[in-house]
């Protein structure tokens, strides 16, 4: 499997095919951690375009990322504003900030990255277990569903780090830190076959048959949102009433067409409170089942939840106030 050849012949393309400078980061799971099951690459390589002008040619990047793709190896890509970025407190820009390989462009702007273990606000392990939430939507099979049911898992401890302010960006690291976490048996279990599978470690694959079942898994990501909720606000409420409380605390704004606005330097955002990019109002949705809210932040509203997930991965989970301050940056 030549990963590394793949991804040398996308960087080079992309570099002809725009005129433009790029600034191309291999992100996502450190090279050591993919996961290869019978020969299969089931890890995605993530690459991160750093560039103000690169939604321009967003569409360009994708189809050039998507031709080199194989059967053993998906590229996917992503693009943002390496201004944002610095200032972004997230799971995102924290491994991009440690594990990100700079595939061409600036050899010191992942060094610039502001956030820290101890800066990475609490919201984060709580968005991470809406994100997951929110891939229960796609119709996997076979080992894919399985590997998909891993990143349910990871959400969990995910979320536990963040309060602790511990996270840590490896998964060999994180394995062993959920032996701390004082979860229920059966979870911890479940949780550390997941690690072992990501890490290529597990030594009996009939062990996979714990993790298979995604319902099972969704169940936890609930309970789990359910708790980090209450830790979050302080308070005993349920889901769907904090949910509304953080919604009154954080008012939103939507506009259309707004993609364009984060993509571009904090100097050219237009002059508003907050522009949020939150879960919390797709999920509102998706608990609702009824997505006629987002006709104002759409061209058009998803008409499922299927959709719906494509949507949140499309836009960034980010808030802007006025004053250029992250929101949850001193949670």
């Amino acid at each position: 499997m030549q990963i590394d050849r793949v991804i040398q012949e996308t960087v080079e393309e992309m570099k002809k095919s725009v005129p433009i400078p790029l600034h191309l980061i291999l992100s996502g799971s450190h090279s050591s951690e993919r996961t290869i099951y019978k020969g299969k690459l089931l890890s995605d390589i993530d690459i991160t375009i750093l560039n103000n002008l690169g939604i321009l040619y967003r569409k360009r990047l994708k189809e050039i990322a998507e031709k080199h793709s194989t059967e053993d190896v998906h590229i996917d890509t992503d693009i943002a504003s390496p201004q944002l970025i610095r200032n972004n407190y997230s799971i995102f820009t924290l491994e991009l900030k440690e594990n990100g390989q700079i595939l061409c462009g600036k050899k010191n702007s992942l060094k610039k990255i502001k956030v820290t273990q101890q800066t990475l606000p609490k919201w984060e392990g709580i968005r991470a277990l809406f994100q997951k939430l929110m891939m229960t939507a796609y119709k996997r099979k076979g080992i894919d569903k399985i590997y998909l049911n891993t990143k349910l898992y990871f959400a969990i401890a995910d979320a536990h780090l963040c309060f602790a302010k511990n996270y840590q960006v490896r998964y060999a690291e994180r394995r062993e830190l959920v032996k701390t976490m004082g979860l229920p048996k059966e979870l911890e279990e479940k949780m550390l076959i997941s690690y072992d599978f990501k890490l290529n470690q597990l030594k009996n694959e009939r062990l996979l048959k714990k993790i298979e079942d995604t319902e099972e898994a969704k169940r936890y990501i609930l309970h789990y949102i359910d708790v980090f909720l209450k830790k979050y606000l302080n308070n005993t409420n349920s889901a769907i009433e904090n949910i509304h409380i953080i919604k009154k605390r954080y008012p939103v704004r939507v506009y259309r067409n707004n993609l364009f606005y984060i993509h571009c330097p904090v100097k050219y955002l237009p002059k508003v409170n907050i522009i949020h990019f939150n879960p919390i109002l797709l999920i509102e949705c998706a608990l609702a089942n009824d997505y006629s809210s987002l006709r104002h932040f759409l061209a058009r509203p998803p008409k499922n939840f299927s959709e719906l997930s494509e949507v949140y991965f499309s836009y960034p989970s980010l808030i802007i106030k006025n004053d250029n301050r992250i929101l949850g940056r001193k949670n």
